[in-house]
């Protein structure tokens, strides 16, 4: 049987890395950094998430520094298998957002982190000096409200990159968890050299992940 997230060592916790964001299975909630559901957790976050909940297996929490990583290398095996095979992508945004349990809205969103908000002020606060994310308000904010999809766990990432990511295009939202890791460089998830895409796949994949509308919040 195909796993929807890839294989990790969470014999002591519930926590989870998908293709998009982080998810606690014994809580049905994702586990996020303030501000972004789609980038993996820190370890602080990832404390406080096993203080409060208790979702972990044994007398006490996991090592928070090994789960961080843990989870930074899952998701990175995700989308590498993605980018290779578009159709096994697919199936794997499909676990997190599918058609049927997804509902969509419009805001503003941050293309590079996948943030987004319905207020223009707390979106024009993002980009800010606390921002660590490396986002630009002038290269990644998109130009308009465009539709955001809420799916399970509460999973909220723009529409637009789960298209790209059904044709094996992933943006840099782990940039920042890639530099606490440092051991990731060797996963080319996101290739800024434009002759590093497999072309002819991107150009027959469908542009719509979903085969059938989600519906749309007010």
């Amino acid at each position: 049987m195909e796993m929807d997230t890839a294989p990790s060592d969470s014999s002591t916790h519930h926590v989870v890395a998908g293709i998009f964001g982080v998810y606690c299975s014994k809580c049905n909630k994702k586990v996020k950094l303030k501000g972004n559901s789609l980038v993996i957790p820190d370890e602080q976050t990832l404390r406080r998430h096993f203080e409060k909940n208790k979702c972990y297996t044994g007398p006490t929490p996991p090592n928070c520094y090994e789960v961080e990583r843990e989870l930074i290398r899952s998701q990175n095996a995700l989308r590498a298998a993605a980018v290779a095979d578009n159709e096994l992508g697919k199936r794997k945004i499909h676990a997190i957002f599918p058609s049927g349990q997804t509902t969509t809205h419009r805001a503003h969103a941050c293309l590079k982190c996948g943030y987004s908000a319905k207020d223009k002020r707390d979106f024009n606060y993002h980009f800010g000096n606390k921002n660590q994310f490396g986002c630009s308000q002038t290269f990644d904010a998109s130009l308009e409200k465009i539709l955001v999809c809420v799916g399970r766990y509460d999973i909220t990432c723009p529409k637009q990159m789960l298209d790209d990511a059904a044709r094996g295009i992933f943006g840099t939202p782990n940039s920042t968890t890639n530099k606490r890791m440092k051991t990731t460089t060797n996963l080319a998830i996101a290739p800024s050299d434009s002759s590093a895409i497999n072309t002819t796949a991107v150009a027959a994949a469908p542009t719509n992940l979903m085969s059938t509308p989600p519906t749309e919040r007010e």
